[in-house]
């Protein structure tokens, strides 16, 4: 990958840092008597969103965010915690600006 490539890439991930915090914050706006098969709905929407937008920021330099594959197996395994040590810098922006997980 290019040097110039990978500037616009970590430039495209500044940008997004706000988006992932006002999505992973969706679920806290939603309406308390919201049935739970919409909220589940919009939870997925918020997850495939999610996943869409770390794809195209993805960076796969040694000081990237690792394995695309082993990151996008963790999201469809329900983002089971602990994440992968190897995957932290992804999954900590991910979950950018999230409430704490009990």
């Amino acid at each position: 990958m290019a040097a110039d490539e990978s500037a616009a890439r970590a430039d495209a991930r500044a940008l997004r840092r706000k988006d992932f915090a006002r999505l992973n914050n969706l679920p806290g706006a939603l309406r308390r008597d919201l049935p739970e098969p919409d909220r589940q709905v919009l939870m997925a929407s918020v997850a495939d969103v999610k996943l869409a937008l770390m794809r195209s920021m993805w960076d796969d330099a040694p000081d990237g965010w690792g394995d695309r594959a082993a990151f996008e197996r963790w999201v469809m395994d329900g983002e089971p915690d602990p994440a992968p040590a190897a995957l932290q810098a992804a999954v900590g922006y991910y979950r950018q600006g999230a409430p704490r997980r009990p």
